[in-house]
């Protein structure tokens, strides 16, 4: 008999496991026979942060195998949530189910928190329970909004700020009584207060007074906290503070060419900026690819369009796009511009184009002396094709019958004016005092002894050894004959009146300091080994001038 009873009873277990493997997957099985669908119950009404919920609010829960069982629902308390027990009879079974139906569970009590929570409703039947997690969202009570928020008001570095104020946005959903506050940034803050906040379900502005004086300029970000009894919220409101001065990259330009492995030459920024008031200024650029700006003190006006120009200096390393930080600093506060720069390769890939234009009344044209032979302009490679003051560029032929006097030019003592060739006795050259000797058209220079002494080695071929140029027999008959095509009209000293050595020797001035108060001049002859040489001159010379290209 007792086999007999084990028997029956594991053929029961059998039947009791079968049933259970068999189920739907996607009902959620529990304790007894009563299973609620996860997919089929919901969470109705709408909940937020410190109100009531509102009558109507529910929970319905979707179950079966109900059998006609007595059972109570609740809803166990979760952030301020709950439902008491309650009793309720479970759906009968019928013909095609065995007691499918639902529940409703009311949602009563005040949600204390704010955002996503979960729901745990509960069906008891006896002593066994089964419950689901319905997921819910809870509605600030209050809600900031900095995208929306106004800032106004001037602020500017290391002033007081006047009239400031943010016009806070916000949600409410009933009147709250709150304190505003925020933390020191940058000199700026918001000194605590509590304010009455009216509901504004749709939106409303509070005004919150920003007050100090900005120690820095830029945007800075204000955290505001406002506390509501236990409850905080924070808006991060940017403010715009602004400098001394604006610098504006965009707007500035670059003039001037940079090329790998050349020193530079006339190049620099002409940097835009906008400033309110007159400002005293410390401007540099710290080295980069081998180009710099020398630590400059500048005087910039007030303006909403200023310009200053920012001169380069070096030789740059590498080609492509260099990125310069320009530095303005004004008192102990650095304002920065990022310009950038675009070094060409090693070759400039500047074609020469010769230019013709009109200087005191008379026709000059550009010549191209390629002195580095890369077939390209480089500084020192452009020379006006003819004498300052001289009405023809033909030399005219050796000698002193040959020469054309009319390429000679303007024979001046150094320093003097364009047009004055009167001889003065008296007048002494101060080359540091003289400075650039502005006798040439705007963009050209009196060349250097070493933009000279390059040049005639160039045209002729020779060789520069120290102060001057080697070369064959015959080099001042070659420097009439080449591109430079320089008269041989001799000098003029002690108020001669007519030129030395006219048509077999000539002298020209430089812009190189030769002794303490004269700079150098070129002699150019064939009487010493074919060489073209440099002496000092003095304050009696009178010699013609030929320019060259800045």
């Amino acid at each position: 008999m007792n086999i007999m009873k084990t028997f029956r009873l594991l053929a029961i277990c059998a039947l009791v496991l079968a049933a259970g493997c068999g189920k739907d997957p996607k009902i959620d099985k529990v304790y007894n026979t009563v299973y609620i669908n996860s997919a089929a119950s919901s969470f109705q009404g709408s909940l937020t942060q410190g109100q009531a919920v509102a009558q109507g609010t529910k929970i319905t829960l979707a179950y079966t195998n109900g059998l006609g069982k007595s059972a109570q629902v609740l809803l166990p308390e979760v952030n301020g949530l709950y439902c008491d027990p309650i009793d309720v009879r479970l759906a009968s079974p019928t013909s095609s189910d065995n007691g499918n139906g639902t529940v409703e569970i009311p949602v009563s009590g005040t949600p204390t928190a704010s955002g996503s929570m979960n729901l745990r409703p509960v069906i008891r039947v006896g002593e066994y329970e089964v419950f689901i997690s319905i997921p819910a969202t809870v509605t600030p009570a209050i809600a900031l909004d900095a995208a929306a928020s106004v800032v106004t008001g001037t602020f500017r570095i290391g002033q007081a700020i006047a009239n400031g104020n943010i016009a806070l946005h916000y949600t409410s959903y009933a009147n709250q009584e709150v304190t505003v506050s925020a933390d020191e940034v940058s000199g700026i803050s918001i000194a605590e207060f509590t304010a009455s906040l009216p509901a504004a379900p749709s939106g409303g502005t509070l005004d919150v007074p920003v007050t100090g004086t900005p120690s820095d300029y830029g945007t800075k970000t204000l955290k505001i906290t406002m506390t509501q009894g236990d409850n905080t919220y924070t808006a991060d409101i940017p403010v715009e503070i602004a400098g001394d001065i604006a610098l504006d990259a965009a707007g500035s330009t670059v003039t001037g060419t940079l090329s790998k492995g050349v020193e530079l030459s006339d190049v620099k920024i002409a940097l835009h900026y906008t400033a309110a008031e007159e400002q005293q200024a410390t401007i540099s650029i710290d080295l980069t690819n081998g180009i710099s700006c020398s630590a400059f003190d500048a005087t910039l006006p007030a303006a909403e369009d200023g310009m200053v120009d920012v001169p380069l200096s070096g030789t740059p390393v590498s080609d492509g796009v260099t990125n310069l930080v320009v530095i303005v600093k004004i008192g102990s506060t650095n304002y920065t511009a990022t310009i950038p720069v675009t070094v060409l390769s090693d070759v400039p890939g500047i074609p020469f184009e010769p230019e013709t234009f009109t200087y005191q009344g008379l026709e000059y044209t550009t010549i191209f002396i390629d002195v580095n032979g890369n077939g390209y302009v480089d500084p020192g490679d452009v020379w006006l094709d003819r004498n300052i003051g001289a009405a023809s560029a033909d030399p005219g032929a050796y000698g002193a019958d040959g020469i054309n006097a009319a390429s000679i030019g303007q024979m001046l003592q150094y320093g003097k004016p364009y047009g004055a060739t009167a001889f003065d006795a008296s007048y002494q050259i101060d080359y540091d005092a003289i400075g650039e000797w502005t006798v040439c058209p705007e963009g050209y220079a009196v060349p250097t002894l070493d933009q000279f002494n390059a040049a005639i080695a160039k045209v002729t071929g020779g060789t520069i050894s120290g102060n001057g140029v080697s070369g064959n027999a015959g080099i001042t008959l070659t420097l009439m004959n080449s591109v430079m095509k320089l008269p041989i009209g001799g000098w003029l000293t002690n108020g001669d009146t007519q030129p030395q050595a006219y048509g077999e020797a000539a002298a020209y001035w430089t812009s190189s300091k030769g002794s303490n108060t004269a700079p150098w001049k070129v002699d150019i002859n064939n009487s010493s080994a074919s060489n073209t040489g440099a002496n000092w001159a003095d304050a009696a010379w009178q010699l013609p001038v030929r320019c060259i290209k800045k």
